[in-house]
């Protein structure tokens, strides 16, 4: 095996991060879904498919992972990435976007925790686990870099909310999945020596972990159940603002300060808690905001 070169394999893994965050329907998510024919009640049930998607393939894309290694499993989720991308370009009402959406929600299976899990065997082979929180918060930061600008450029280009100015935000989309995917080619095989148990023996582990560990519990529903809520307030905010006239270019800026606050926070994983804090209160910002809205439907 070549000598692991651990500098050179992050800056990979934080360039790469960088392309796979160029979220360019962002700012006007729910905007394209309308004019792909969904009603609002459809809007709400892609969150559910994906919460669902990823219940059903985490367990399963972590077994696979174990058996081709970290490195193709990212490979592998970022080509779900990829045909998540086209599924958009071409679909039409709602089953063909959740099928679509569900690609996408499998692709996050395969890169969730595993690229936390190849920084820190990166790191091991150097005898630098103690910088994991530093290296992973940096990582992090990459998907924040795009932010700044990606939704002032996507809302120039979708201002009069047509579908083939949508399918041009979505084919710079594919593009830049496509050089995430060309640099995952670069990154070098990192042996891990962690001891792996039958996928029976996985499932038995995790639900007993489950049943007996009251934190674990409680991350559990918080990422299951606080995320679908959210998610309703989520798809709700940009039609609501465009009916009191607000421009979709302010819609970009409304996206742009939240990121720009989030990207400096992330650079210090050490404020963790600071960071949750801030982040909550800038979400329920627009919940507030909203609630009027909300029970008008």
């Amino acid at each position: 095996m070549a000598i692991v070169n651990v500098k050179r394999n992050l800056k990979i893994l934080f360039w790469m991060n960088l392309f796979l965050s160029m979220y360019t329907l962002t700012p006007v998510t729910t905007l394209f879904y309308l004019e792909r024919g969904l009603s609002f009640s459809q809007l709400f049930l892609l969150s559910v498919v994906f919460s669902l998607a990823v219940l059903l393939f985490e367990v399963p894309t972590g077994l696979i992972a174990d058996k081709v290694g970290r490195r193709k499993s990212i490979i592998i989720g970022i080509i779900f990435y990829i045909v998540h991308g086209f599924g958009f370009y071409f679909a039409q009402g709602f089953l063909q976007i959740a099928a679509a959406f569900a690609l996408f929600a499998i692709g996050f299976t395969f890169l969730s925790g595993i690229v936390e899990a190849y920084i820190y065997d990166l790191l091991k082979s150097k005898g630098k686990q103690r910088e994991m929180k530093k290296q992973y918060g940096r990582y992090l930061s990459a998907n924040k870099i795009p932010s700044f600008f990606i939704p002032i450029i996507a809302v120039i280009i979708a201002k009069d909310l047509l579908n083939w100015q949508f399918q041009i935000l979505i084919a710079i989309f594919i593009v830049s999945m496509f050089i995430a995917l060309i640099l995952s080619l670069f990154l070098q095989k990192v042996r891990h020596t962690d001891k792996k148990d039958d996928s029976k023996v996985l499932l038995k582990k995790s639900w007993n972990l489950f049943v007996t560990n009251a934190d674990f519990r409680q991350i559990f529903w918080n990422s299951m159940l606080i995320y679908i809520p959210f998610q309703l307030f989520w798809r709700i905010w940009q039609p609501y603002l465009l009916e009191f006239s607000i421009s979709v270019i302010l819609l970009g800026v409304i996206v742009v300060s939240h990121n720009v606050v989030t990207f400096f926070l992330q650079r210090h994983t050490h404020n963790k808690h600071q960071i949750n804090l801030l982040n909550h209160l800038c979400q329920l910002f627009p919940v507030q905001q909203y609630r009027h809205k909300l029970f008008k439907l």
